[in-house]
């Protein structure tokens, strides 16, 4: 009897060595085909690829700025000063840029959470590092509270990384970005943490709503299981 279960222990030692070894073979030949497939890409494929890169992060870059301009205009700063008259160009300038991200939020919440990564971790390197030591030096405690910030946002924001945002998680993501150029407009942190806040409270808002339709389903559910 002894011997049976040796043998037995030992062919599934070796059944199980067997699966190992066909499974990191399934593994190896999935990477070398993704990355046959990655390298059978012609120049010009290539090219296109960088091209569209660059073409995104140059409309990035304009939006961002008529963004900021429109908020100017909102406030109603001319010339670098403050009037306190708003006009009423920026108003529609600014809601039109609003209902263009609100209306894209799938497509730009995940360069989000890697645009925010990408500057804590500049900030901590750089910044709360060799911040002092700058031409135009930072103190460690203005970095320190972006550090905060941005490790803040990014607790909030990770989730689109790998689905897109729903609801109200599209009204917070709209107020963050928005509350940014308030906050360069003002040259203060104020707007930054309202439009913090409007995030927060937008995905909490979203997971209250969830739980709502989840509870519901259940007690709809329920009925039916007894009959």
């Amino acid at each position: 009897m002894t011997l049976r279960r040796s043998r037995r222990g030992r062919l599934s030692g070796s059944r199980r060595a067997g699966l190992r070894s066909q499974v990191s073979g399934l593994r190896k030949t999935e990477f070398g085909e993704t990355a046959r497939m990655a390298d059978r890409r012609t120049v010009g494929e290539q090219a296109k690829s960088g091209l569209r890169i660059a073409a995104i992060m140059i409309f990035v870059f304009v939006f961002f700025l008529a963004l900021v301009s429109s908020t100017g205009y909102l406030v109603g700063r001319n010339n670098g000063e403050m009037t306190g008259k708003p006009h009423p160009i920026g108003v529609l300038i600014l809601l039109a840029l609003a209902a263009f991200l609100y209306r894209t939020t799938s497509y730009w919440a995940p360069w989000l959470f890697g645009f925010l990564g990408y500057g804590f971790l500049r900030l901590l390197i750089k910044g709360l590092v060799f911040g002092p030591y700058l031409r135009q030096p930072a103190s460690r405690t203005t970095i320190i509270w972006y550090l905060l910030y941005t490790a803040a946002a990014i607790a909030l924001t990770i989730r689109y990384a790998s689905r897109s945002p729903k609801g109200t998680e599209r009204v917070g993501l709209v107020s963050f970005v928005v509350c940014v150029p308030f906050a360069l407009e003002y040259q203060s942190y104020v707007p930054t943490l309202i439009g913090l806040g409007l995030l927060g409270i937008g995905e909490l808002f979203e997971r209250l709503r969830h739980r709502r339709r989840k509870s519901h389903k259940i007690a709809g559910t329920l009925p039916m299981q007894l009959v």
